[in-house]
């Protein structure tokens, strides 16, 4: 099985060295497990030092990359996350544009999305999901 990190576990969980969320990670890894890191996580990730630097956490992070997949979005992952947006958007409920597309990434490979808020995507059928902090 592989894991798919979103911006949320990876600040508020990994470079807040969260226990849970740091042995989940470590047990994973052990057991020979695939961790992905979304391209567009990535980017949030490297947005946010941007604009608040964190030498520490930018090196905590740097190492957490060391041992990830990054995965690039590519255009069979749009058309299901368009479809998705526009009928949500119908319906008065929408969902980030960087949700929407870190979930179709998992989504489309059937990795596992670690998030800290499962809630945002319980409506996305077939996404597996997983939270690796304790308090939501």
């Amino acid at each position: 099985m592989a894991y798919g990190l979103d911006s949320e576990t990876i600040m508020w969980g990994l470079l807040r060295r969260n226990i849970h969320a740091l042995k989940r990670l470590n047990d994973l890894k052990n057991a020979g497990e695939t961790i992905i890191i979304p391209s567009i996580v990535d980017y949030e990730i490297k947005r946010a030092f941007c604009a608040i630097p964190s030498p520490e956490k930018e090196l905590a992070y740097d190492r957490l990359k060391a041992d990830c997949t990054i995965l690039e979005l590519n255009s069979a992952m749009l058309e299901p996350a368009a479809q998705f947006w526009a009928k949500s958007f119908k319906r008065g409920r929408t969902l980030g544009e960087t949700d929407i597309l870190v979930a179709f990434m998992c989504l489309h490979y059937d990795y596992i999305l670690v998030t800290r808020y499962t809630d945002h995507f319980e409506n996305i059928p077939g996404l597996k999901l997983e939270s690796w902090l304790e308090s939501q």
